[in-house]
């Protein structure tokens, strides 16, 4: 089980580095995941009760609330239950929320069907007293990378792709390529966060970050946020950054990883309307090239 902290831009005025250490003291957090287990094997007698209740008339009446705050307009501010559940479905992962889509999930140790026979096929793996229940393509990478310029990808390469190479990159002390190819898979992720329309698939691009970074070794870290630092902080450099990635455009595949990761993956067919329409690509990927990336004179 993973915690996932909602991160704001890699950029020096939004607290590039900030954000950076905010992720790795998730992934310390993650790694209490053994802790977290035993509670989950404590409560689980208790799943059938909560499944029971899903079908409830007050579990309904709490759901058309969910729902009415949900669908309140831009110009009554932030949903705060709605990043709360988001931030939830996140920090406990797929095991939590099949096991709570059926009561006959209860002690059986089995894979709940999916509710729906349209949904994707439902994998679970064991490691030691951790269960494991994901859907298939959930954070799945198509053409991984090891470490490269930046210069040689497109736009067919998804965040899932770019994070191993950036992890190549900070194990081979090439921290100027990390830093490049962290900027395009980050801003590759908000933009996919932005278009697709189920919440919970947005948190995977954190996860993607903290899967990456939560192992590396302190000296390494530090190498890396001082790499990211200097890259956002010098106009120059920045400027630079932002003309390679211009140069390779907004992307251009489905995020098949993304709307894998949500919650609809386990509850009917995640590609049914997954992805917003009508949706101004043009118009998202240039606002983050400001809001996301800080890139001067956009």
């Amino acid at each position: 089980m993973q915690k996932v902290l909602a991160a704001g831009p890699l950029s020096a005025q939004a607290g590039a580095i900030e954000a950076v250490r905010k992720l790795m003291d998730e992934a310390t957090v993650s790694s209490r995941a053994e802790d977290l287990q035993s509670l989950q094997t404590r409560f689980s007698s208790s799943f059938g009760k909560f499944a029971a209740f899903q079908k409830s008339p007050a579990a309904k009446a709490l759901l058309d609330t969910y729902q009415a705050v949900q669908g309140r307009g831009a110009s009554d501010g932030p949903d705060p239950l709605g990043v709360a559940m988001s931030r939830s479905v996140a920090a406990h992962g797929a095991a939590w929320r099949t096991m709570l889509m059926s009561a006959d999930a209860q002690g059986t140790g089995a894979p709940v069907a999916a509710a729906s026979a349209s949904a994707p096929v439902v994998t679970v793996t064991r490691s030691g007293r951790i269960t494991n229940i994901t859907s298939a393509g959930n954070l799945a990478a198509t053409k991984p990378i090891s470490c490269r310029p930046l210069g040689e990808l497109d736009s067919t390469y998804t965040p899932a792709d770019i994070w191993p190479g950036v992890r190549d990159c900070i194990d081979h002390d090439r921290y100027a390529e990390a830093t490049d190819l962290s900027a395009l898979a980050g801003i590759y992720g908000a933009f996919d966060g932005a278009r697709v329309t189920d919440v919970s698939a947005g948190q995977a691009s954190q996860v993607l970050i903290i899967t990456t970074l939560g192992s590396v070794e302190d000296s390494k870290r530090k190498l890396f946020e001082s790499a990211v630092r200097s890259a956002h902080s010098d106009p120059k450099l920045l400027g630079d950054l932002c003309i390679r990635i211009r140069r390779i455009g907004s992307p251009s595949y489905y995020p098949d990883y993304m709307v894998m990761h949500g919650i609809r993956a386990f509850t009917g067919d995640p590609h049914k309307d997954a992805l917003k329409s009508p949706f101004d690509a043009k118009a998202a990927w240039e606002g983050l090239e400001t809001t996301y990336l800080n890139c001067p004179g956009s």
